[in-house]
């Protein structure tokens, strides 16, 4: 997993380009799963390995449960990393 921090003394990248920026990096690592958190807009975007690149992923928010392919028995309401 790939925590990313938005914070405002940093660049500003859109979520299809911090997913760019983490994909090489990620495949060359063995890196199997991508979270895409934006703050501001309170949603997580999964993206998971599917031949040799991160695939896009549902977009999640509110209510939603994000669970993780890569760590079994993580899951978790999407509102709990807002709180």
């Amino acid at each position: 997993m790939t925590w990313v921090n938005t914070s405002p003394f940093v660049k500003t990248y859109t979520l299809e380009e911090i997913g760019e920026l983490f994909t090489f990096p990620g495949q060359q690592f063995g890196q199997k799963e991508l979270w895409l958190i934006d703050e501001s807009a309170q949603t997580v975007e999964l993206r998971v390995v599917e031949n040799n690149s991160y695939q896009r992923g549902e977009l999640l928010s509110n209510d939603d449960e994000v669970n993780s392919s890569v760590l079994a028995g993580l899951g978790f309401n999407v509102r709990r990393l807002f709180d």
